[in-house]
Protein backbone atom coordinates (compact mmCIF):
# COMPACT_ATOMS: atom_id res chain seq x y z
CA UNK A 1 0.00 0.00 0.00
CA UNK A 2 3.07 2.75 -0.91
CA UNK A 3 0.80 5.47 -2.77
CA UNK A 4 2.99 8.20 -3.51
CA UNK A 5 3.60 10.29 -0.86
CA UNK A 6 6.20 12.16 1.31
CA UNK A 7 5.92 9.17 3.60
CA UNK A 8 5.93 6.20 0.25
CA UNK A 9 9.09 8.18 -0.36
CA UNK A 10 10.57 7.54 3.01
CA UNK A 11 9.34 3.62 2.85
CA UNK A 12 11.16 3.81 -0.51
CA UNK A 13 14.45 5.11 0.10
CA UNK A 14 14.76 3.19 3.77
CA UNK A 15 14.23 0.12 1.65
CA UNK A 16 16.89 0.82 -0.69
CA UNK A 17 19.41 1.47 1.80
CA UNK A 18 18.64 -1.67 3.35
CA UNK A 19 20.71 -3.50 0.13
CA UNK A 20 17.26 -5.38 -0.51
CA UNK A 21 17.68 -7.78 -3.60
CA UNK A 22 13.93 -8.05 -4.38
CA UNK A 23 10.80 -6.55 -3.62
CA UNK A 24 7.79 -8.47 -2.55
CA UNK A 25 4.72 -6.29 -3.39
CA UNK A 26 1.33 -6.92 -1.76
CA UNK A 27 -1.11 -5.01 -3.85
CA UNK A 28 -2.70 -1.19 -3.47
CA UNK A 29 -0.03 0.47 -6.11
CA UNK A 30 -0.17 4.20 -7.54
CA UNK A 31 -3.83 5.03 -5.65
CA UNK A 32 -4.56 5.93 -9.25
CA UNK A 33 -8.36 5.32 -8.43
CA UNK A 34 -9.09 8.03 -6.41
CA UNK A 35 -8.81 10.22 -9.41
CA UNK A 36 -10.60 11.08 -13.16
CA UNK A 37 -10.28 10.63 -16.12
CA UNK A 38 -6.97 11.69 -17.79
CA UNK A 39 -5.58 12.18 -14.23
CA UNK A 40 -5.92 8.36 -13.69
CA UNK A 41 -3.28 7.74 -16.30
CA UNK A 42 -1.29 10.66 -15.06
CA UNK A 43 -0.95 8.86 -11.36
CA UNK A 44 -0.04 5.76 -13.05
CA UNK A 45 3.14 7.33 -14.94
CA UNK A 46 4.41 9.29 -11.87
CA UNK A 47 4.27 5.97 -9.56
CA UNK A 48 6.08 4.37 -12.31
CA UNK A 49 8.25 7.18 -12.67
CA UNK A 50 8.59 7.18 -8.75
CA UNK A 51 9.78 3.45 -8.62
CA UNK A 52 11.68 3.51 -11.08
CA UNK A 53 15.18 4.28 -8.92
CA UNK A 54 14.38 0.54 -7.61
CA UNK A 55 12.76 -0.94 -10.45
CA UNK A 56 14.76 -0.62 -13.04
CA UNK A 57 17.37 -2.85 -10.93
CA UNK A 58 16.01 -5.12 -9.55
CA UNK A 59 12.63 -7.89 -9.95
CA UNK A 60 8.89 -6.39 -8.00
CA UNK A 61 6.82 -9.23 -7.33
CA UNK A 62 3.73 -7.72 -8.03
CA UNK A 63 0.23 -8.71 -6.44
CA UNK A 64 -3.36 -6.80 -6.88
CA UNK A 65 -5.02 -5.17 -4.40
CA UNK A 66 -8.65 -3.61 -4.47
CA UNK A 67 -7.12 0.00 -5.16
CA UNK A 68 -6.31 -1.86 -8.83
CA UNK A 69 -9.71 -2.76 -9.80
CA UNK A 70 -10.58 0.57 -11.08
CA UNK A 71 -14.24 0.02 -11.74
CA UNK A 72 -15.79 3.80 -12.92
CA UNK A 73 -19.11 2.87 -14.72
CA UNK A 74 -18.80 6.85 -14.76
CA UNK A 75 -16.03 6.92 -16.72
CA UNK A 76 -16.79 4.30 -18.92
CA UNK A 77 -14.36 2.05 -17.50
CA UNK A 78 -15.75 -1.43 -15.95
CA UNK A 79 -13.02 -4.04 -17.21
CA UNK A 80 -11.67 -4.79 -14.17
CA UNK A 81 -7.45 -4.64 -13.37
CA UNK A 82 -6.95 -3.10 -16.45
CA UNK A 83 -4.33 -0.37 -15.94
CA UNK A 84 -2.79 -2.78 -13.66
CA UNK A 85 -2.34 -5.74 -16.33
CA UNK A 86 -1.51 -2.84 -19.06
CA UNK A 87 1.28 -1.80 -17.21
CA UNK A 88 2.92 -4.48 -15.13
CA UNK A 89 3.60 -8.06 -16.36
CA UNK A 90 3.75 -11.28 -14.60
CA UNK A 91 5.13 -14.08 -15.72
CA UNK A 92 2.15 -16.48 -14.93
CA UNK A 93 2.25 -18.42 -18.18
CA UNK A 94 5.76 -19.90 -16.87
CA UNK A 95 3.83 -20.58 -13.46
CA UNK A 96 1.10 -22.77 -15.19
CA UNK A 97 -1.33 -19.71 -14.49
CA UNK A 98 -4.09 -18.85 -16.87
CA UNK A 99 -4.32 -15.47 -15.61
CA UNK A 100 -1.60 -12.80 -14.45
CA UNK A 101 -3.48 -12.22 -11.11
CA UNK A 102 -2.02 -14.87 -9.43
CA UNK A 103 1.07 -16.67 -10.29
CA UNK A 104 4.47 -18.10 -8.99
CA UNK A 105 7.93 -17.54 -8.74
CA UNK A 106 11.57 -18.98 -7.91
CA UNK A 107 13.61 -16.87 -6.83
CA UNK A 108 17.23 -17.56 -4.78
CA UNK A 109 15.94 -20.35 -2.06
CA UNK A 110 12.06 -19.04 -1.99
CA UNK A 111 9.29 -20.38 -3.72
CA UNK A 112 6.90 -17.21 -3.82
CA UNK A 113 3.25 -18.00 -4.67
CA UNK A 114 0.96 -14.68 -5.39
CA UNK A 115 -3.10 -15.22 -5.21
CA UNK A 116 -5.57 -12.65 -6.24
CA UNK A 117 -7.73 -11.53 -2.87
CA UNK A 118 -10.58 -10.37 -5.71
CA UNK A 119 -10.95 -13.26 -8.14
CA UNK A 120 -12.66 -16.45 -7.20
CA UNK A 121 -11.03 -18.90 -4.95
CA UNK A 122 -13.81 -21.17 -3.46
CA UNK A 123 -13.47 -25.02 -4.55
CA UNK A 124 -13.20 -26.12 -8.35
CA UNK A 125 -12.73 -22.70 -9.20
CA UNK A 126 -9.49 -21.84 -11.52
CA UNK A 127 -7.59 -20.35 -9.40
CA UNK A 128 -8.06 -22.92 -6.35
CA UNK A 129 -7.41 -25.41 -9.44
CA UNK A 130 -3.99 -23.97 -10.12
CA UNK A 131 -3.06 -22.98 -6.65
CA UNK A 132 -3.95 -26.94 -5.80
CA UNK A 133 -1.38 -28.17 -8.12
CA UNK A 134 1.00 -25.36 -7.98
CA UNK A 135 1.54 -26.85 -3.99
CA UNK A 136 2.36 -30.27 -5.05
CA UNK A 137 4.81 -28.55 -7.55
CA UNK A 138 6.70 -27.06 -5.06
CA UNK A 139 10.33 -29.08 -4.19
CA UNK A 140 11.96 -27.47 -0.79
CA UNK A 141 14.29 -29.22 -2.19
CA UNK A 142 15.36 -26.45 -4.56
CA UNK A 143 13.62 -23.46 -2.93
CA UNK A 144 13.40 -24.37 0.94
CA UNK A 145 11.61 -21.14 1.53
CA UNK A 146 7.48 -21.06 0.57
CA UNK A 147 6.37 -17.42 0.84
CA UNK A 148 2.90 -16.44 0.13
CA UNK A 149 1.87 -13.18 -0.56
CA UNK A 150 -2.27 -12.12 -1.12
CA UNK A 151 -3.26 -8.47 -0.48
CA UNK A 152 -6.39 -8.64 2.29
CA UNK A 153 -4.66 -10.62 5.58
CA UNK A 154 -6.41 -13.99 6.85
CA UNK A 155 -5.13 -12.88 10.57
CA UNK A 156 -5.53 -9.52 11.48
CA UNK A 157 -6.68 -7.83 15.27
CA UNK A 158 -6.62 -4.12 13.39
CA UNK A 159 -10.09 -2.71 12.91
CA UNK A 160 -9.66 -1.23 9.66
CA UNK A 161 -10.97 -3.88 7.20
CA UNK A 162 -11.12 -6.61 9.97
CA UNK A 163 -12.30 -10.33 8.85
CA UNK A 164 -12.30 -9.56 5.18
CA UNK A 165 -10.15 -12.32 4.60
CA UNK A 166 -12.11 -15.08 6.34
CA UNK A 167 -13.47 -16.45 3.21
CA UNK A 168 -9.73 -17.02 1.63
CA UNK A 169 -8.84 -18.46 5.10
CA UNK A 170 -11.66 -20.69 5.06
CA UNK A 171 -10.85 -21.99 1.68
CA UNK A 172 -6.87 -22.36 1.48
CA UNK A 173 -5.67 -22.29 5.62
CA UNK A 174 -5.17 -25.84 5.49
CA UNK A 175 -3.30 -26.32 2.36
CA UNK A 176 -0.97 -23.45 3.75
CA UNK A 177 -0.19 -25.64 7.18
CA UNK A 178 -0.05 -29.24 5.16
CA UNK A 179 2.07 -27.67 3.03
CA UNK A 180 4.16 -25.98 5.93
CA UNK A 181 4.17 -22.54 4.41
CA UNK A 182 6.95 -20.26 5.87
CA UNK A 183 5.55 -16.89 5.65
CA UNK A 184 1.55 -15.36 4.18
CA UNK A 185 2.34 -11.58 3.71
CA UNK A 186 -0.49 -9.36 3.10
CA UNK A 187 -1.39 -5.31 2.77
CA UNK A 188 -4.64 -4.16 2.83
CA UNK A 189 -4.59 -2.68 6.94
CA UNK A 190 -2.83 0.38 6.63
CA UNK A 191 -0.47 -0.76 10.07
CA UNK A 192 1.94 -3.32 10.74
CA UNK A 193 1.45 -6.66 12.66
CA UNK A 194 2.78 -9.93 12.79
CA UNK A 195 1.40 -12.97 14.42
CA UNK A 196 2.34 -16.42 16.24
CA UNK A 197 1.99 -19.66 14.05
CA UNK A 198 -1.24 -20.18 14.49
CA UNK A 199 -4.07 -21.80 12.94
CA UNK A 200 -8.11 -22.21 13.08
CA UNK A 201 -8.53 -25.72 10.78
CA UNK A 202 -10.28 -27.35 13.44
CA UNK A 203 -13.11 -25.65 14.07
CA UNK A 204 -16.59 -25.72 11.73
CA UNK A 205 -20.05 -24.77 12.51
CA UNK A 206 -20.69 -27.82 14.84
CA UNK A 207 -17.81 -28.59 16.82
CA UNK A 208 -14.10 -27.72 17.05
CA UNK A 209 -12.36 -24.69 18.90
CA UNK A 210 -13.78 -21.36 17.41
CA UNK A 211 -10.28 -19.47 18.62
CA UNK A 212 -6.92 -19.68 16.26
CA UNK A 213 -4.89 -21.99 18.54
CA UNK A 214 -0.66 -22.00 18.17
CA UNK A 215 0.42 -24.54 15.39
CA UNK A 216 4.15 -24.69 14.77
CA UNK A 217 3.07 -26.19 11.59
CA UNK A 218 1.53 -22.95 10.66
CA UNK A 219 2.65 -19.66 8.77
CA UNK A 220 3.42 -16.84 10.31
CA UNK A 221 1.10 -13.95 8.93
CA UNK A 222 2.66 -10.18 8.42
CA UNK A 223 0.36 -7.53 7.68
CA UNK A 224 2.83 -4.76 6.02
CA UNK A 225 0.10 -2.54 4.47
CA UNK A 226 1.93 0.73 5.98
CA UNK A 227 3.95 1.64 2.92
CA UNK A 228 3.03 5.80 3.00
CA UNK A 229 -0.35 5.67 1.40
CA UNK A 230 -2.66 9.03 1.04
CA UNK A 231 -5.18 7.38 2.99
CA UNK A 232 -3.55 7.36 6.47
CA UNK A 233 -2.56 4.89 8.94
CA UNK A 234 -5.43 2.21 10.49
CA UNK A 235 -4.98 3.12 14.00
CA UNK A 236 -7.55 1.27 15.66
CA UNK A 237 -6.72 -2.16 17.05
CA UNK A 238 -8.92 -4.86 18.82
CA UNK A 239 -7.93 -4.10 22.78
CA UNK A 240 -6.79 -6.49 24.46
CA UNK A 241 -4.44 -7.64 22.05
CA UNK A 242 -5.51 -11.44 20.74
CA UNK A 243 -3.25 -14.31 22.07
CA UNK A 244 -2.11 -14.77 18.10
CA UNK A 245 -1.24 -11.35 17.70
CA UNK A 246 3.03 -11.05 18.33
CA UNK A 247 3.52 -7.11 17.83
CA UNK A 248 1.50 -4.86 15.99
CA UNK A 249 1.38 -0.97 15.57
CA UNK A 250 0.13 1.77 13.02
CA UNK A 251 3.37 3.13 11.81
CA UNK A 252 4.36 3.43 8.49
CA UNK A 253 7.51 1.37 7.46
CA UNK A 254 8.27 -1.49 5.32
CA UNK A 255 9.81 -4.83 6.36
CA UNK A 256 13.00 -7.22 4.97
CA UNK A 257 12.90 -11.07 4.96
CA UNK A 258 17.14 -12.41 4.65
CA UNK A 259 17.29 -15.45 3.98
CA UNK A 260 20.58 -16.95 5.54
CA UNK A 261 20.48 -20.69 4.59
CA UNK A 262 17.59 -23.30 3.74
CA UNK A 263 16.99 -23.61 7.85
CA UNK A 264 16.96 -19.62 8.90
CA UNK A 265 15.89 -16.53 8.05
CA UNK A 266 16.16 -13.20 9.86
CA UNK A 267 13.16 -10.72 9.59
CA UNK A 268 12.95 -7.02 10.45
CA UNK A 269 10.44 -4.43 10.41
CA UNK A 270 11.69 -1.08 9.92
CA UNK A 271 9.74 1.91 11.24
CA UNK A 272 10.17 5.49 9.80
CA UNK A 273 10.46 7.48 12.77
CA UNK A 274 10.64 11.34 11.46
CA UNK A 275 12.41 10.24 8.27
CA UNK A 276 14.68 7.74 10.14
CA UNK A 277 14.77 4.05 9.08
CA UNK A 278 14.49 2.37 12.88
CA UNK A 279 14.43 -1.21 13.24
CA UNK A 280 11.48 -2.16 15.03
CA UNK A 281 10.70 -5.35 15.24
CA UNK A 282 13.18 -8.20 14.77
CA UNK A 283 12.90 -11.99 14.67
CA UNK A 284 14.78 -15.09 13.94
CA UNK A 285 12.56 -17.43 12.12
CA UNK A 286 13.47 -21.33 11.45
CA UNK A 287 12.05 -23.24 8.47
CA UNK A 288 9.21 -24.70 8.26
CA UNK A 289 10.79 -27.88 6.55
CA UNK A 290 13.90 -28.23 7.02
CA UNK A 291 14.29 -27.26 10.35
CA UNK A 292 12.64 -30.59 11.64
CA UNK A 293 14.79 -33.65 11.89
CA UNK A 294 14.07 -36.18 8.77
CA UNK A 295 12.00 -38.62 10.75
CA UNK A 296 9.46 -36.69 11.76
CA UNK A 297 9.42 -34.35 8.30
CA UNK A 298 8.27 -37.61 6.48
CA UNK A 299 5.42 -38.43 9.55
CA UNK A 300 3.79 -35.28 8.76
CA UNK A 301 4.65 -34.84 5.12
CA UNK A 302 2.56 -38.25 5.06
CA UNK A 303 -0.91 -36.84 6.34
CA UNK A 304 -0.40 -33.87 3.97
CA UNK A 305 -3.85 -34.17 0.92
CA UNK A 306 -3.97 -31.36 -1.07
Amino acid sequence: DLGQTYNSLSTLEHYMQSGGQTVLYVGDLSYADRYEYNNVGIRWDSWGRFIERSTAYQPWIWSAGNHEIEYMPKMGEVLPFKSYLHRFMTPHIASNSSSPLWYAVRRASAHIIVLSSYSPFVKSTIQWKWLQEELKRVDRKKTPWLIVLMHVPIYSSNLGHYMEGESMRAVFESWFVCSKVDFIFAGHVHAYERSYRISNIDYNVSSGDPYPVPDQSAPVYITVGDGGNQEGLAGRFWDPQPDYSAFREASYGHSTLEIRNRTHAFYHWNRNDDGEKVQTDSVVFYNQYWASNMRRRRLRKSHCKL
